[in-house]
Order: C-alpha cells, then structure tokens, then sequence
C-alpha cells in the first residue's frame, strides 16, 4: 500500500514535468505514452535513486540511433531534479568527439573512413575519462563539459563550454555504443554490409575500430556504475526512425538554416547508418543480458516495460 501511495504521489508531481518536456521534444503523448510514464518512468525513477550507493552515479544509457535516449535521459533529469532535489548531469557521447582538424588526419594517417565522426576512434576518450573522473572526485570546484556543433562539424571552442559545480549526484552518460564490447578478431575480416566491401577492403578501418572498444573504451566505460539499455525490436527501425530524428532536426532548425535543412537522401542516410551497423548488431545481440537494466522499446517507439537484471 506504502508503494502504490508514493507511486500515485509522484505521479501527480511529475507528470506536469513530463508534459513539458516531451512537448519541447514534439513528442505527441497519448494513452500508450501516458502508460508508459506509469508503468516505466515512476519505477525506472525510483530504481536509479536507488542505485545512488556513492555520490556520483554514473549511468550509463545506451541506445541506438533514433531510439530515443536523448529524450529519456532529459525527462529523468527533469524528474530526478524534481523529486528527490538530485543534481543531475548529462554527459552525450556525442560532446565527446575529436575536433574536425584531428579527424581529417585520421583519415589520410588510418582510413578515410575516419572522416564520419561517430565509431570508436572519432571520440577523445582521455577528455572523457578526464570529465567523469573530475565529477565523481569533487575535487574541482567547477567543471567545463565540451560541446560539439554538429552544424560545422567540430568542437566548439574551450571559452564557449559550459561549466558547472563540480559535485553533483547523478551522472546520465548516453551514447549509442556506450558500454559496447569489442567483438572477437577472427570476425572482422568478414564484411557485413556494402560500406565495409567496398570501402575498407582489407578490414583496416574496422580493426582499429575494434581495437579501440577492447582498450580506450573499455576504460572508458569501466568508469560506470550502472548501464541501461534502450532496446529497439529490430535493427531495421535504426532507418526509418533516424529519418524521422532527422525531419525533426531540420523543422526545429527553422527557415534561418536554409543549407542545414537540406535531408539526407534514402541512400545517403542507408550509407551513413552502415558505419554503425556492425557494433549496432552486436550490442543487439549481446547487451540485453549484459545490462543492468533492459528498457524494450515497442514497434510504436515507445517502452512498454523494464527488465532488472537478477543477481
């Protein structure tokens, strides 16, 4: 009774704050929407405050592309901040990424693959490694988190980094692989799809790719507390729902931006998830017993339920 009292008090206090910010989002809610924000919002809110042994926590939230972890993790900053007074940070992998200047050389010294930012290798893990360990020490007074402007593919520079107050509780780091697994050699020589046939041959660029996720990133990730996992139904929902994230980028942007309104074409779009595609496949595969918490993802891309992994 205790529990069906406190669910239906932070019900009436959070869904206000749900509203909003799936509205900013252009989320429609509607009563799949609503159920999930009861049925997985208010127990997923409760089980990571529970994990809060130490302070910080670092989660870890993966996802694939378009799956929605930007959004889930800015509603439960939102809600952890409004009902337990949590401070809360989040970190994207996509903040992380090498500058422009550093990845062209990537390109002409290892592959040119390297080009599209994104794989292991196109992040700089020691900045990475560098900012968590700052956050969970406290040492520092303030913290400046990178950004990155996607708009002119590169690092914003240092001056124009927000800071922050160096002790907060609750860490949400998102990325599409974060808390991927190398997969074993002897299987990358084995091209799964166009881009790696025709463009990477001898298998040099997913090599490196691969020998970054069993050493750089394993350090990396090693630094969470906890992962969660967005989890789609099936690995063909990456395009039509990385599409749809695109269209809403484009509106969002406005009439101003002419040039970034321009979409990727069906191919382009199809070229540009191949990059993605064999670490994808393989966190599909072996994240959902590896995560600490599942969170499946519906054909209606919304979450139907939560899956705690049992000790």
């Amino acid at each position: 009774m205790t529990n069906k009292i406190q669910n239906n008090e932070l019900y009436r206090l959070l869904y206000p704050v749900f509203q909003s910010v799936l509205a900013l989002e252009a989320i429609e809610i509607t009563p799949a929407v609503c159920k999930s924000f009861k049925q997985v919002y208010i127990p997923l809110l409760s089980w990571i405050a529970k994990q809060q042994m130490q302070t910080p926590l670092i989660v870890g939230i993966n996802g694939a592309q378009g799956s929605g972890k930007t959004t889930l993790v800015k509603v439960l900053k939102k809600m952890l901040e409004t009902a337990y007074g949590k401070s809360v940070v989040i970190l994207s992998l996509d903040n992380f990424y090498k500058t422009r200047a550093s990845r062209l050389q990537m390109a002409k010294r290892i592959h040119p693959l390297f080009k599209t930012r994104g794989v292991p290798g196109t992040h700089d893990v020691e900045l990475g490694i560098g900012i968590i360990e700052q956050l969970k020490t406290g040492v520092a007074e303030r913290i400046a988190l990178p950004v990155f402007d996607k708009s002119i593919d590169d690092r914003m520079s240092h001056d124009r980094w927000p800071s922050i107050n160096g002790r907060v509780d609750i860490v949400l780091f998102e990325g599409w692989c974060v808390g991927a697994i190398a997969e074993p050699d002897s299987d990358i020589p084995l091209p799964i799809n166009d881009l790696e046939r025709q463009e990477d041959r001898k298998a040099i660029w997913r090599n490196y790719v691969n020998c970054q996720l069993s050493q750089e990133y394993r350090r990396w990730f090693a630094l969470l507390d906890c992962l969660v996992m967005l989890q789609i139904p099936d690995y063909r929902k990456i395009f039509l729902w990385r599409r749809l994230q695109e269209q809403k980028l484009a509106a969002k942007l406005g009439a101003k931006n002419k040039e970034q309104k321009q979409l990727m074409t069906d191919a382009q779009l199809s070229r540009f998830i191949m990059h993605y595609e064999r670490i994808t496949r393989i966190i599909l595969k072996e994240m959902p017993s590896q995560a600490d918490l599942v969170l499946p993802i519906n054909d209606e891309h919304i979450i139907e339920r939560m899956l705690v992994k049992k000790i």
